[in-house]
């Protein structure tokens, strides 16, 4: 039971959704292999399938989409959404959870990002593998809120953790906190793309302040937030990062925006790419024309 629906897989692994006010199966969905498992979330509008393979993915009923996750175990045997973040999830199996958090859009489309974690701000440009969080095996996940994580123990009763990707977040005291728990602040609200906290620690910070800023800048505009990349480029003094921004906030066709967002961040190959599936390919060229590739 998610929502209003009931989901039911049949003995062919295909997966059906049961709308239970019309008494009626409105959304049908079959993949290459049987579906084994399913977790929705709490409105059915997001449902994470594992197959007989082992492998998982989303799957999106209102545009039939999917989405493989990244690094999905196959022992998985239950997901939990948060309850203050729709987009986060945790797979958990015996021993682990893994936090994953649906994107949906950004200059590399729709994803899954299996959330590292960063230790230093280099690391935020690099491919980092994705964070476990251990589990003892008296211990059954049962509510993830605000990335804590409520568990049932035999012995004990319920008992929490937070998750290895939100360890910090609860223990930043703000302008008083030392320049290393600013940075741990900063990068685990950055993977978790809370840019608003990531303002408010970038603000506070006298050591990172406009590392941050830069850093946190970059990182909107890969994720195509433009507000919040104005407002770090802004605060760092980056002029023209500001007027490049300014110039283009407003476009509203979505090629043409990634395009001229890829370009700025001298991903000229991505952004011809984007130019060249929008309705003004032309602007592929006079990108290589104002780089003076002739060629």
């Amino acid at each position: 039971m998610a929502g209003d629906f009931l989901i039911m897989i049949d003995a062919l692994g295909k997966m059906k959704y049961y709308l239970i006010e019309d008494n009626a199966t409105i959304c049908e969905h079959k993949s290459q292999n049987p579906i084994v498992k399913v977790f929705p979330n709490f409105s059915g509008t997001k449902c994470i399938c594992m197959d007989n393979t082992g492998n998982g993915y989303l799957f999106n009923p209102i545009d039939d989409t999917m989405l493989f996750v990244p690094n999905f175990s196959p022992n998985t045997n239950n997901v939990l959404w948060d309850i203050d973040d729709p987009e986060l999830f945790v797979t958990v199996d015996n021993e682990k959870m893994q936090t994953y958090l649906y994107v949906h859009v950004s200059l590399e489309g729709s994803q899954i990002i299996h959330l590292p974690e960063y230790l230093k701000l280099d690391d935020v440009e690099k491919t980092k593998a994705g964070t476990v969080t251990f589990v003892d095996r008296d211990l059954k996940p049962l509510i993830l809120k605000g990335g804590f994580v409520y568990s049932h123990a035999r012995s004990d009763g319920i008992r929490g953790q937070y998750l290895q990707t939100h360890s910090y977040l609860n223990s930043w005291r703000g302008p008083s906190d030392s320049d290393e728990g600013h940075l741990r602040y900063f990068l685990q609200n950055l993977a978790l793309q809370k840019y608003s906290n990531c303002v408010e620690v970038s603000k506070v910070s006298l050591k990172h302040s406009l590392a941050f800023f830069e850093c946190l800048g970059k990182q909107c505009l890969k994720f195509i937030d433009l507000h919040y990349a104005e407002t770090a480029f802004q605060m760092c003094k980056a002029v023209g990062m500001v007027y490049s921004i300014q110039s283009i906030k407003h476009e509203t066709e979505k090629y043409v925006l990634m395009g001229h967002i890829s370009s700025i961040l001298f991903k000229h190959d991505l952004a011809q790419e984007c130019f060249m599936k929008s309705s003004k390919p032309e602007l592929a060229l006079e990108m290589r024309m104002d780089l003076q590739d002739w060629f």
